[in-house]
C-alpha cells in the first residue's frame, strides 16, 4: 500500500509539473520580450534614433528585457532570462518591424 500511494504520489506531482509549463508557453514574460524587441527595432530603424535614445525609450515602457542590434540584417532581439527571447526585423520604412 505505501509503494502504491509513493506511486500516486510521484504520477501527480509529474502531472503538476506537466500542467504548469504547458500554461505559460503563451505568457506576460514573452509578450514583454517581444514588445521590447519591437520597440527598440522601430525607434533604431523607423525613427532614425540612436541606440541610446531607443534604450532609454523603451526601458520606460518595457524595463525587464536586454536587447542586442544587428545592424547588418537590421534586427533586434530582446532577452529576458534564459528562456524567453524574441526578434523583430525591419520589413520597410513604411510597415515598420514585425515579429520574427
Amino acid at each position: 500500500m505505501r509503494r502504491l500511494t509513493i506511486a500516486v504520489c510521484v504520477l501527480v506531482s509529474a502531472l503538476a509539473c506537466w500542467a504548469c509549463s504547458a500554461r505559460y508557453q503563451q505568457n506576460d514574460l514573452e509578450l514583454v520580450v517581444a514588445s521590447r524587441a519591437t520597440l527598440m527595432c522601430t525607434c533604431v530603424y523607423t525613427m532614425g534614433m540612436s541606440e541610446q535614445w531607443c534604450d532609454v525609450f523603451s526601458t520606460y515602457t518595457v524595463p525587464l528585457s536586454t536587447y542586442t542590434i544587428d545592424d547588418e540584417h537590421q534586427v533586434v532581439e530582446a532577452q529576458f532570462g534564459l528562456m524567453w527571447s524574441d526578434r523583430a526585423r525591419l520589413v520597410s520604412d513604411q510597415f515598420g518591424c514585425i515579429f520574427e
